[in-house]
C-alpha cells in the first residue's frame, strides 16, 4: 500500500514539474511548424526546369496563426507554386473540386483542375503531409502561350521535387 501511495505521489510530482515547466498559461492546441516551400534545393529546381533564382515567397496568416506558406517560381510558360498548409487536404479543398487519386513518388495524392482567382486554368496535386498538407500547382500565366494540359508539366515537376520535400 505504501508503494502505491509513493508511486501516485511521484506521478503527481512529475506532472506538477512538467506543468510548471510549460508555464501553466499555455492555451490552445499545438501546431506543427510548416515546411518552407522556398527551401527546395536549387539543383532539384533546375532539374525540374524551374529557375531557382526566381522564387517569390509568401504566407497566409489567420488571426495570429500562420496557416500556409508558399513559394512561386515563374516559368516562361506558367507559374509553379509549392504550398505548405496547416490543414489536411479534405478540409481545404471542397470535395466537388477533388479529382483523380494518383500516386506520386510513392505518396498517395489527389490531382485536380481548377480556375485561379484571376480566371486562369490551374492543375494541382495535393497530398497529406506532417499534420497538414502539401500542394503543388501549375497556373497558366497571363499573356503566355496556352498549354494544352497543365497537368503534364506539373506531374513531371512534382515527381522530381517530391523526394526533396521533408515528409
Amino acid at each position: 500500500m505504501a508503494t502505491t501511495r509513493s508511486r501516485a505521489a511521484g506521478a503527481i510530482g512529475v506532472a506538477a514539474v512538467l506543468l510548471a515547466a510549460c508555464g501553466g498559461g499555455v492555451e490552445g492546441t499545438p501546431v506543427a511548424e510548416l515546411w518552407d516551400p522556398c527551401s527546395i534545393r536549387a539543383e532539384a529546381l533546375a532539374e525540374a526546369g524551374l529557375d531557382p533564382n526566381g522564387s517569390i515567397p509568401g504566407e497566409r496568416i489567420e488571426g495570429s496563426r500562420r496557416v500556409a506558406a508558399f513559394c512561386t517560381y515563374v516559368d516562361r510558360r506558367f507559374d509553379f507554386t509549392a504550398y505548405s498548409f496547416a490543414q489536411p487536404v479534405e478540409v481545404r479543398v471542397p470535395s466537388s473540386v477533388l479529382g483523380d487519386r494518383v500516386v506520386v513518388a510513392d505518396h498517395a495524392a489527389v490531382r485536380y483542375r481548377a480556375t485561379s482567382p484571376a480566371g486562369l486554368p490551374t492543375c494541382a496535386i495535393a497530398l497529406e503531409a506532417w499534420s497538414g498538407s502539401a500542394e503543388f500547382e501549375v497556373r497558366a500565366g497571363p499573356g503566355r502561350e496556352p498549354i494544352d494540359d497543365l497537368c503534364a508539366p506539373l506531374d513531371q515537376i512534382v515527381r522530381l521535387l517530391l523526394p526533396t520535400v521533408p515528409f
